[in-house]
């Protein structure tokens, strides 16, 4: 079983918010309203870990949940896919003193995990004996669900997103296959737009439409997510300096923003024009653009070792912040 720090954590929250409060009193307060608050997987403690504090004062607290190899947290930040070993265990009530652990029935050796935007369903993926990709649905107050088979090959996949009725959208690079594929949730495969090198997919605020990074073609796609109309280019002929895509998402201001892994950048466009609006260079890799716990900031890095800090995004001032950790 694995060690549930809360009350330590509790207190721990306790303190820091009181000396926060202390800063506020001295005016040290950051301009921007609210306090951050919202758990994040920890790799050099392999655990989750909660975040809290002012923007620019903010820290990452004491272990909540330990003895993790992996975690996929929901948008909310109340449930978590999380990896142990060679197992797969869905976690509930995060943000609570007591956690709920549902068994997905299944081994595997890595974590490739996704979520709804209302954080109620998870997906996980991972490759049969004959490489094909397997998906598996777990609806947060449910058991999981049975395991999707499918004939896409596991190796070609190269983003999932999941909508809040179950149906998986799938970027495939496999040659003449390649393309953005809809799972319904029944298992059915098509494939809803073609595309050389597809890579990350973002979802319209609607869920109605979403996003997608054409590498060779340059360009970010638009497209409705039942495939009813052609997929037509938003931002096109501005990825020169993009070499190893991270993530796609969309911010506040209707501004898409791009993270390459290559460049260690943030790179913003503007929907309205299609245009770059800046680049913001980082210190380390970014490796997605997480949402925190419903808020309007993204996790841009997780932490690689105990001295580095976890990169936040803050999608209404496209402002970074580094939240460095609490460690003993």
């Amino acid at each position: 079983m694995a060690r549930r720090s809360y009350w330590i954590s509790l207190i721990h929250r306790i303190s820091l918010i009181l000396s926060l409060a202390a800063g506020v009193a001295c005016g040290q307060q950051s301009p921007f309203a609210g306090v951050l608050a919202g758990p994040v997987f920890d790799p050099p403690t392999n655990s989750i870990r909660m975040i809290l504090g002012y923007p620019g004062a903010a820290r990452v607290g004491q272990p909540v949940y330990t003895d993790l190899d992996d975690a996929a947290i929901a948008p909310d930040g109340k449930s978590a896919v999380v990896l142990r070993g060679s197992r797969i265990a869905g976690l509930r009530r995060l943000d609570t003193g007591s956690v709920q652990e549902v068994d997905f029935s299944a081994s595997y050796s890595n974590l490739q995990a996704a979520w709804s935007p209302d954080s109620q369903l998870a997906v996980v993926w991972f490759a049969n004996p004959d490489n094909t990709a397997t998906f598996q649905l777990w609806p947060v107050q449910q058991a999981a669900a049975p395991p999707l088979a499918t004939t896409l090959s596991s190796a070609a996949v190269r983003c999932v997103r999941l909508l809040p009725d179950g149906v998986l959208l799938v970027a495939v690079d496999d040659s003449d296959r390649s393309g953005i594929y809809r799972i319904g949730s029944n298992g059915d495969v098509s494939r809803i737009a073609q595309s050389d090198t597809p890579s990350s997919i973002a979802l319209d605020w609607d869920h109605r439409c979403f996003y997608f990074l054409s590498v060779k073609a340059g360009a970010v796609m638009r497209q409705a997510v039942d495939g009813s109309t052609p997929a037509e280019p938003v931002v096109k002929d501005a990825f020169q300096d993009i070499s190893a895509p991270a993530g796609l998402a969309l911010l506040k201001g209707r501004n898409l923003a791009l993270a390459d892994a290559g460049a260690s950048a943030i790179f913003l466009y503007s929907l309205d024009t299609g245009t770059l609006i800046s680049r913001i260079d980082l210190e380390s890799a970014p490796d997605g653009l997480l949402p925190l716990a419903g808020s309007d900031w993204f996790i841009l890095s997780h932490r690689r070792e105990k001295p580095s800090a976890v990169i936040l995004i803050d999608s209404r001032s496209n402002s970074v912040y580094f939240v460095p950790a609490d460690d003993k």
